[in-house]
């Protein structure tokens, strides 16, 4: 009983976690006057990014570390795409891809880390 309840509260904190996220994004497109429309194709990638940190909390343990890190990088790599979309800043790339190798795996494994409880 006891390991449903903390399963129910991470489910709880990771859904709260995307909403927050959704609403910076809506948030910071209505402060810059985006198109999120138009940047609509990559966030096909972010919820890709999603699906994949979806399956690492119901797999759980070392399995779920091992989707959260994919996870990372996918969705890493999707909000890097929809900047570089919405402002046409394509050059970016050039150093953007720390980001993507690097940073999406740190952060992969350090929001899963946090919501299950793990080091």
């Amino acid at each position: 009983m006891n390991e449903q309840r903390a399963r129910d509260r991470r489910t709880t904190i990771a859904v709260g976690l995307l909403l927050i996220g959704v609403g910076i994004v809506f948030l910071v497109g209505r402060q810059l006057n985006l198109d999120l429309a138009g940047a609509g194709w990559p966030l096909i990638i972010v919820a890709a990014g999603v699906v994949l940190f979806v399956l690492a909390f119901s797999v759980g343990g070392r399995g779920g570390s091992g989707f959260a890190v994919p996870a990372g990088i996918v969705t890493m790599t999707g909000i890097v795409l929809s900047v570089q979309n919405a402002t046409g800043l394509w050059e970016t790339w050039a150093y953007a891809w720390a980001l993507v190798a690097p940073g999406g795996v740190g952060i992969g494994l350090l929001v899963y880390g946090l919501l299950v409880g793990e080091r």
